[in-house]
């Protein structure tokens, strides 16, 4: 029971640090951090863009489609565009509120 207790501790106490780390590694890469495709959930996952002007505060309501979208470019190699970004959340929105 000690051991247990100790070892949740001391995995406590090493995720800031790590988490510290891996954000700031982030940001010396270039990445922003965007909150607005970042969900409340505890277990979702934080979204870092190297084009913050990728960043749409529209996108926050659809952000799994946008995270869908986001992963089709990245493996497909290519980098999207702010205006391709726009339209695809107008679009997006556009057929949910059908």
């Amino acid at each position: 029971m000690k051991s247990g207790i100790l070892s949740c501790f001391f995995m406590a106490l090493g995720v800031i640090p790590f988490n510290y780390f891996v954000e700031s590694t982030l940001e010396d890469k270039g990445y922003s951090f965007c909150n607005w495709y970042t969900a409340p959930s505890v277990i979702a996952p934080d979204v870092w863009l190297k084009n913050d002007e990728l960043c749409l505060q529209d996108g926050s309501v659809i952000t799994s489609d946008i995270y869908d979208w986001f992963e089709m470019h990245n493996e497909k190699r290519i980098e999207p565009t702010l205006n391709e970004l726009e339209v695809f959340i107008q679009e997006t929105r556009a057929e949910y509120n059908r």
